[in-house]
Parts: structure tokens; C-alpha cells; sequence
């Protein structure tokens, strides 16, 4: 039995009865799992196209008023990365309680100022190079309101 791969696709081959492996050219039949074995190679360069996040986003939790930065760092190769940020599954920039006071920066990160009560919420990251598939990571928002107690006397 042996391994072959051609065109980034593995395959075991068994020869047919009667020929031993390493043995003139039997009839190969595929056997076991065929599918890819890593990564997509870009045609021209012959470099792979690999991207992920280095540096994910954290859960946190802040007082109403602060500013929120998450991170959301990725390295690919190619390095033309594209990062998308996502409030419980709407991108951030449709909600429209965070259009105005909702930055991306240029690193992948999502900056919020200020934050308020209602931001609270899951938040995702998804990064891509346009080659392979998408990678995400998430984190959780926890905004705290501050209040003060008034005692009443009688």
C-alpha cells in the first residue's frame, strides 16, 4: 500500500491481486479517505495561502461612558487581510445604535467610545485574504452602569 499525491490530493492506492506493491503498473484503486491534504497553494507564486488570528479578541467589562477596544490581529499570506466585525450577527456598522461612535482601525481592531448599557453583547471577528476560508474569534462585552444609592430618612 502507498501514498500518492498529486495536485494537493492524497489517496491511498492498493495494487490489484496478483501485483505486489512497488511491482510494473497494476490497477491502483483508490481506498480509504480521499480528500486534501493542507492548505490551498496560489497558482502563480506557489506560496500558501494561509491566514489566522495572532491576536483575539478578550472578554471585558467597562463602566458606561468608557471606551472598548477589542483586537483582532491576523497574519496571512497574502497579507491583504480584510476585517469584519459583527455585534449578536449584524455587522457593527448596520447596528445603528453604534454607527456613530464605532471605529475599525487599520490593525483589525474595533474601537467603541463611549460604550453604553445597550452594547452589551457578543462580538466577533472575522478576518480573510480572499483565499481559503474565513477565520473568526469572538468575545463577550459586559458594560456596567455606575450609580449612586439615595437614602431616604424618616
Amino acid at each position: 500500500m502507498c501514498t500518492r499525491i498529486r495536485n494537493g490530493v492524497g489517496r491511498q492506492m492498493q495494487p490489484t491481486a496478483g501485483v505486489s506493491a512497488g511491482e510494473g503498473k497494476g490497477k491502483e484503486k483508490p481506498r480509504g479517505k480521499i480528500g486534501k491534504t493542507g492548505p490551498k497553494k496560489i497558482a502563480k507564486t506557489g506560496k500558501y495561502a494561509k491566514i489566522g488570528i495572532a491576536v483575539p479578541p478578550t472578554n471585558q467589562t467597562k463602566l458606561e461612558g468608557e471606551k472598548v477596544i477589542f483586537s483582532c490581529e491576523a497574519k496571512a499570506m497574502p497579507g491583504n487581510v480584510t476585517v469584519r466585525w459583527f455585534r449578536e450577527g449584524s455587522p457593527v456598522r448596520e447596528v445603528a445604535s453604534l454607527e456613530t461612535r464605532v471605529t475599525i482601525r487599520k490593525d483589525g481592531s474595533l474601537i467603541i467610545n463611549p460604550v453604553s448599557a445597550d452594547d452589551s453583547g457578543q462580538y466577533l471577528c472575522e478576518v480573510t485574504n480572499g483565499i481559503g476560508d474565513p477565520q473568526s474569534a469572538s468575545a463577550y462585552l459586559n458594560v456596567e452602569c455606575e450609580y449612586e444609592a439615595t437614602f431616604i430618612c424618616m
